[in-house]
């Protein structure tokens, strides 16, 4: 599984005292709980469970390591679970970013 506990995102949440200004505090939280990966490494399949990022406008977005988009999933409401195919992928280190309404999230990939 490749988040242990010291693997954090960053949720951006909006700051009560000024909800009118388009200010934001970053908050770290534990990224285990919102996203688990596996196997990974991987050569073909990579298997994305998301039980608490189900909501509306979610993505997923796996770049290269110099930030080259490779694949945007954007999952639906209420999935659970998205299997991605990584296998024509070059083998090296890709980032697996996902975003909703209100976090965001990273998770270092390899494809061996």
């Amino acid at each position: 599984m490749l988040c242990a506990a010291s693997c954090f995102a960053t949720a951006q949440t909006k700051n009560a005292d000024s909800m009118a200004a388009t200010q934001t505090n970053k908050v770290a939280i534990d990224i285990s709980s919102k996203l688990k990966v596996y196997p990974n490494p991987s050569s073909s399949w990579l298997f994305v469970q998301h039980p608490e990022i189900i909501k509306k406008g979610t993505q997923l977005i796996l770049t290269d390591y110099t930030g080259k988009l490779v694949l945007r999933i954007d999952v639906k409401a209420q999935t659970q679970n998205t299997i991605i195919n990584i296998s024509s992928l070059q083998a090296g280190y890709y980032i697996l970013n996902w975003k909703n309404e209100t976090e965001t999230g990273a998770a270092k990939i390899l494809k061996n």
